[in-house]
This record gives C-alpha cells, structure tokens and sequence, in this order.
C-alpha cells in the first residue's frame, strides 16, 4: 500500500512537472512568433522600401518574401547594396539594440521580456545566417559578394567566421536565457535546470520553425529552402547555450517560490499575429 502511494505521488509529479514544461514551451513559443513576423515584416519592407524611393520600383511584401516588379530596373553594385544589403544590416543593428535593451530588464520578472530575448536572437540569426548561405550562393548578401567578385576562399573564410559568431553569441547569451527563467523558477543551477532550459528555448525554436514553414505552404521552395536553412542555423546558438550553461554557476532570483502559468495575452496576440501574417500579407501588400 505504501509502495503504491509512492508511485502515485512519483506519478501525480511527473505529471506536474510535464505540464510546467509545456506551459514554458507554449508561452516561449508565442513570443518567438511575435518577434520572428514583427521581425520579417519589419526588413523585408524595408528592402521594398528601398526600391522604391531610390528607384520607382514597386514590390508587394507577402508572407514568405517579397517579390519585386523589375520592369525597365537594371540591376548594379549600388542597389544590390541597398534593396538586399541594407536590410540585413537593419538586422545586425536591430539585434545590438534588442539584446541590449533585454540586458537592461533582465532580472523583472515580467514574461514580455522573452519578446525582446527572442527577437535579438532571431536577428542575429538571420544576419549571419544570410552571410552563411549569401558566401555561396546568390542570396542576399550574396548578390553583392557576386557583384564584387570575391573570390571562393575569401567567401569560405566569410562564412566560417560568421558560423564561429553565432556560436560566440550562444555563449554570450547563456546567461539572458538562464536569467530569463526567473519568469517561472526561484534558483536555477545548470545541472537541474536543463528541462526548464530546454522548454524555454529549444522547444520553442523547433515548435516556431515548424509553424513558420507550414505558414509557407505552398511557397515554402520559394527561396530554394534557403530561408528556412537560415533560420535553423540558431540551432548552433542554442547548443552553445546548453554547452555554456554546464559551466555556470545557480543563480537565485527573487522569487519566493515557482510558480508556472499559461499567459493568455502573448499566445493572444501570437495567434491574432499569424492569421494576420499568412492571410493577409498572403493576398500581397503592394509597396
């Protein structure tokens, strides 16, 4: 009798445990969709933006890109620099500010805070990312590598160092992450924390980009897949992240207990973000 109780008591905390997971997962994976579209939206019209004040060239933005109406429009170095380099720089400056203003909040315990976690990782993300695949071949960044024939070792080179800095800024963002679960817990130590860890961002990243790819459908090959490649590349973030947290010492926040709730609000909004995504800018958003 007493053996069973205990494992009914194992039981009723597994259980509880995997809710209190599922809650993290849920209430991560709506901030990344939020910071993920806002994101997108944002340096993708800014590249049709772009044509069309410095040349008259209109585009429609949709859910998976943008598509530009070259009419008479000659492609040169200069507005490959500016239609496809200029966003991707907007990127990098957008991931400097964002993770500086999540440093500066950090320690609240205020979930809104992932917003600004997520949205630095997804555009460091995306810049190095667009250098990695741009090195070889003629995306993005990589129409203008085309335009100043740089040479295969010099893109090789390119390349490699844009993977080394995603995984420097997994190593340097570690401590965001594990702060970041002050959200929930009242210590966290790498050693017990990891399923939190993994439910807070690894989780959400695999859930994000299956929902990302699927809001695709059918134009997911649009940009030969490179896209979605791009985005997974924050995979190496995340596995330097795991690897760094290993050697990090608890930390206790200031919190008197854990406590794991559903927001409502942000998986609100999320969802309002993603029906607005893919059906409307699926009709084209003409610029």
């Amino acid at each position: 009798m007493a053996q069973q109780k205990k494992i009914d008591a194992m039981t009723t905390k597994k259980d509880s445990r995997f809710q209190d997971l599922l809650k993290i997962t849920i209430n991560s994976t709506a901030y990344f969709m939020l910071a993920y579209i806002v994101f997108i939206v944002l340096i993708n019209f800014i590249a049709l933006l772009m044509a069309k004040v410095f040349y008259g060239t209109q585009g429609t933005l949709y859910h998976y890109g943008f598509d530009l109406n070259n009419g008479n429009f000659s492609w040169s170095l200069e507005s490959v620099v500016l239609i496809f380099f200029i966003g991707v720089f907007v990127a990098l400056l957008a991931a400097v500010y964002f993770q500086i203003l999540y440093k500066s909040i950090r320690k609240v315990t205020m979930h809104y805070k992932l917003f600004f976690l997520w949205f630095y990782l997804i555009a460091y993300t995306v810049f190095l990312g667009d250098i990695i695949f741009g090195t070889f071949l003629n995306y993005m960044p990589g129409a203008f590598f085309n335009y100043m024939f740089l040479p295969i070792p010099v893109r090789i080179i390119i390349g490699i160092v844009a993977l080394a800095l995603l995984y420097i800024i997994g190593v340097k963002s570690a401590r965001n992450v594990m702060i970041s679960l002050n959200i929930y817990l009242q210590k966290a130590s790498a050693a017990e924390v990891r399923p939190y860890l993994a439910a807070q961002i690894l989780f959400p990243f695999i859930v994000g980009n299956i929902l990302i790819f699927a809001l695709k459908i059918p134009y997911q090959a649009k940009f030969q897949y490179i896209d979605t490649f791009v985005l997974l590349t924050m995979a190496i973030i995340i596995v330097a992240v795991f690897v760094k947290s290993m050697s990090m010492d608890s930390i206790k926040f200031n919190r008197h207990h854990d406590s794991f709730k559903l927001k409502r609000w942000p998986i609100i909004l999320a969802i309002l973000a993603i029906l607005l995504f893919r059906f409307g800018l699926g009709l084209g958003l003409s610029i």
